[in-house]
């Protein structure tokens, strides 16, 4: 939290179950010292401190102010802007012209599902939780973006239903979203040809939309079922013959090596899986399926 503005109780208590529900299951290593630190900080409450956002309060004493409400599983840290560290042009950074003229700024502005730890019920992804309760991914953000696009409030409902919801909620991962985020800061500070900038961008955005799509009309998918569905429908409509160039995937980027006909009956089939599995999603769906996305993509962000 910025300069330690905001002060609430139900966040301490928030952090102090989490925290608690974590080292009770925490499994003890041969590292007995790494075992203490990571038990004495699961659940971390930073309040920064630049010369960009100062306001009348100490940073200091809302830290203290937090540490009097958690536990023995949980720090309150005060952290301070160091010289050469990037800044995220978010909020009303965007409007501080000697930030926009710096050379170190870069653009956090994609949202990105989590994921878990492969075989393990684990969430491998970053979660940060705002001032306000709102859980969003673990990247900076402004309030304008958390409020648009957030999984949910930790001080309403339970962070285990706010998780199982953002495992699904939105189609890209965090290192889609990473890429995104690269070439959106490339063309906004001009290291990148505008055209070739805003040709890739939408590309991005087409597939967004695709997988949004995806999502409605088949709900029963994994999220890599999804991605592959999304490629084979771009696949088909993008290329006119086997021997057109392939289509990118976004991550990594490289191409999408698949026939036309593999795709073809990868599709069919997956249409039949829908017909078995969830008739009614198909069907009320069945239009945005067959209309072609590429005329009606979805911005990212289309006010950041």
């Amino acid at each position: 939290m910025t300069n330690g503005s905001i002060r609430n109780e139900q966040i301490a208590k928030a952090w102090n179950r989490l925290a608690d529900y974590i080292a009770a299951r925490y499994k003890p290593t041969e590292d007995a010292e790494a075992d203490r630190k990571y038990l004495r900080a699961i659940g971390q409450i930073t309040v920064s401190y630049d010369k960009y956002h100062q306001l009348d309060c100490d940073p200091l004493d809302t830290v203290k102010w937090y540490r009097q409400y958690l536990n023995n599983h949980c720090i309150a840290l005060r952290e301070t802007f160091k010289k050469d560290d990037t800044i995220h042009l978010l909020g009303r950074a965007v409007e501080n012209e000697e930030i926009r003229n710096s050379e170190a700024v870069d653009y956090v502005v994609c949202p990105h599902k989590l994921s878990l730890i492969p075989d393990k019920n684990i969430v491998e992804t970053t979660v940060q939780i705002g001032c306000s309760g709102i859980v969003t991914c673990g990247e900076d953000s402004s309030y304008k973006q958390q409020d648009k696009q957030n999984y949910g409030n930790i001080l309403t409902e339970p962070l285990f239903d706010i998780v199982q919801r953002a495992l699904l909620t939105e189609p890209f991962t965090e290192f889609e979203a990473g890429v995104y985020n690269q070439f959106y800061t490339a063309v906004q500070t001009g290291k990148m040809d505008a055209e070739k900038g805003k040709n890739l961008l939408e590309y991005f955005d087409l597939i967004y939309t695709s997988r949004k799509v995806c999502q409605k009309v088949y709900p029963w998918m994994t999220h890599k079922e999804i991605s592959q569905a999304t490629y084979d429908d771009m696949n088909i409509r993008m290329r006119e013959n086997e021997n057109s160039p392939y289509i990118t995937k976004i991550f990594p980027l490289e191409e999408y090596k698949v026939t036309r006909e593999e795709s073809i009956k990868r599709t069919q089939t997956t249409k039949i899986k829908a017909l078995l599995t969830d008739p009614l999603s198909y069907f009320a769906n069945q239009s945005e399926l067959e209309h072609d996305v590429e005329k009606i993509p979805v911005k990212i962000w289309d006010d950041c």
